[in-house]
């Protein structure tokens, strides 16, 4: 009887090709499907930020504090999925940077590819064709398919290998990630000096106009991802434009509570200088 003890770590045979496809589908389908949140919070930001209405409404008002820590909010929401959903790097983690780093493993391209090779049986609607023609017919039919659908595959892995280029590797990818480090994920304590202060974003300059073309090169890149693995496609531009809807609801609701809530406080005001020039009148004081 042996008694060396085993690790069942040890033992654990690594994933098969196989397998690291299927997880790497369920990366990449669970990346578009948190990616659609991503773009309602970025243009809730927008619709709060860049109405002039609202913001009229907004003013001399204590419901503006509360605005601006609701936008502040949804800035540092975006810098967190940014980090989550594409810039980390764990091999743990499903995210653009991890799915990016798997297609580069020749044997799960090679399964991927498998995929491409499956095609749709003919159907046919009348049965007097003889079955030699239709077998003939079914498997030129199939041969073309192969090859366009091969392709298909070569043009979109052509585009996905670009994403390092276009959003991992770029200088906005790096602030982001530095600053989802250092004051989103945690708060950095760093040195001024002789002295120590916490870490602030404002001198990365990082910008509102900088982060809204990294979302659309994210937007881009998810697309190409899901439609190379997954051979499937989401209306992103849809899914903007259902949230650019909900946010004009809100925000229009919420330029008319203002309003009136200006107009019932200045009545108020009103009613009071009247009352006190009654009374000054009627007592002369």
């Amino acid at each position: 009887m042996n008694d060396v003890s085993k690790n069942p770590a040890s033992e654990e045979a690594a994933p098969s090709p196989v397998e690291k496809l299927a997880r790497l589908k369920t990366i990449v389908t669970h990346i578009a499907d948190q990616w659609g949140t991503v773009l309602h919070r970025q243009t809730y930001f927008h619709a709060m930020t860049r109405s002039t209405e609202l913001a009229d409404a907004l003013q001399s008002t204590y419901a503006a504090h509360v605005h601006n820590t609701v936008t502040d909010t949804f800035v540092i929401d975006l810098i967190r999925e940014i980090g989550a959903l594409v810039l980390d790097r764990d091999s743990k983690s499903a995210s653009v940077a991890v799915a990016v780093r798997g297609l580069r493993d020749p044997l799960v391209l090679d399964e991927l590819r498998k995929d491409y090779r499956i095609v749709l049986p003919s159907r046919w609607l009348s049965g007097r064709v003889p079955a030699e023609v239709r077998r003939e017919f079914d498997d030129a039919n199939n041969e073309r398919q192969i090859i366009e659908n091969l392709a298909e595959f070569d043009q979109r892995l052509a585009d996905v290998t670009k994403i390092p280029d276009s959003i991992l590797d770029t200088d906005i990818g790096d602030l982001l990630r530095i600053a989802r480090n250092k004051s989103v994920a945690h708060y950095d304590v760093v040195r001024d000096g002789a002295d120590w202060r916490m870490w602030h974003i404002e001198g990365t300059g990082l910008t509102y106009g900088k982060l809204d073309e990294y979302v659309d090169a994210c937007t881009s890149a998810v697309d190409g991802l899901l439609r190379l693995v997954k051979r499937t496609a989401h209306d992103f531009e849809g899914t903007r434009q259902v949230a650019q809807d909900y946010a004009n609801d809100y925000v229009g609701a919420l330029v008319i509570g203002l309003q009136r809530k200006k107009e019932l406080r200045e009545a108020r005001l009103a009613s009071a200088d009247h009352g006190m020039t009654q009374h000054t009148k009627r007592t002369g004081r």
